[in-house]
């Protein structure tokens, strides 16, 4: 039987929609041997799933996914095998937590003050996750059937797409804007590997496409891989960053950003990004020398 290995996943405790022991759970039925929880800007579940991973016969490596900027580019490094008890690191993620909640509040502040939408922000905050998402935000939007038909109406659809949802209401060019909450990517560069931990870009071709000297100035300051298995990423995005990832002595990783099953009533072919990409085993076999570089 094929293993296989998944290093950004995401649960509960950032936008996930599985608790810990789910997530490894549907990873076990689709034979994913090392599994990374990689939550936004968060480590809270890693101690979880290192302990039912041992249970399950996974490998679980502590992980994290930070949101970052470097000049006009917003980009989400991944750490790996870092100590989750770090200092610095806890420092950081939880002022990221502050920030999120305090730009949330005034975003919708304005945003009631706009649209008339009522939102229960002590059911919004009171969940698990310490980074909350718009999947979090939205979705409390749309437990009232007057926001809903609001939303409808404004989008002139009775299926409001998502991300459609976000541009109309808390895009760059709206008065609610809400950005992501990060820091200068040379920061998180060096809170990973204080951390003891290997620091990856993420899904380097969505927001770089094929801009190769934004990685090799990243690599001059610290970046030690790229995570070139990815379902965002086209076969040639997969070619490019393969052959720049050599070039410039980069570790590959690979992971599915898996945040949920789909749901609804509508039949579907597959439900989950297991169900059509997967990590050949072998990526972990080349990346786990380098695991330890920072310890």
């Amino acid at each position: 039987m094929n293993k296989y290995i998944d290093l950004h996943t995401h649960s509960v405790y950032s936008e996930g929609a599985l608790t810990v022991g789910q997530l490894i759970g549907e990873a076990k039925k689709n034979n994913i041997a090392v599994l990374s929880l990689t939550d936004h800007n968060t480590v809270a579940g890693v101690a979880e799933a290192v302990k039912i991973g041992r249970q399950e016969k996974i490998t679980v490596i502590p992980g994290v996914e930070i949101y970052t900027h470097f000049h006009k580019y917003r980009l989400h490094l991944l750490g790996y095998n870092l100590d989750i008890h770090n200092p610095e690191l806890q420092k950081a993620l939880d002022q990221l937590a502050r920030q999120r909640i305090t730009k949330i509040k005034k975003s919708l502040a304005v945003l009631k003050k706009q649209t008339g939408f009522t939102i229960n922000e002590a059911r919004l905050f009171n969940t698990p996750s310490r980074y909350p998402g718009f999947a979090h935000i939205i979705g409390e939007l749309k437990k009232s059937s007057k926001n809903l038909a609001k939303i409808k109406q404004d989008l002139k659809t009775d299926q409001p797409n998502f991300f459609d949802i976000i541009n109309k209401y808390f895009g760059p060019a709206t008065k609610a804007c809400l950005p992501e909450t990060g820091l200068p990517i040379a920061k998180a560069l060096e809170l990973i590997h204080r951390a003891g931990g290997l620091a990856v870009l993420a899904h380097p071709a969505q927001q770089l496409s094929w801009k190769t000297q934004v990685v090799s100035r990243l690599k001059s300051i610290g970046l030690d891989g790229l995570e070139i298995l990815s379902p965002y990423h086209r076969w040639h995005d997969i070619e490019h960053w393969q052959n720049t990832a050599a070039k410039l002595k980069l570790v590959v990783t690979g992971g599915s950003d898996f945040h949920a099953r789909l749901s609804g009533r509508r039949p579907v072919l597959i439900n989950e990004q297991w169900q059509y990409f997967k990590v050949p085993y072998a990526v972990y076999r080349q990346l786990k020398p380098r695991l330890t570089k920072y310890q």
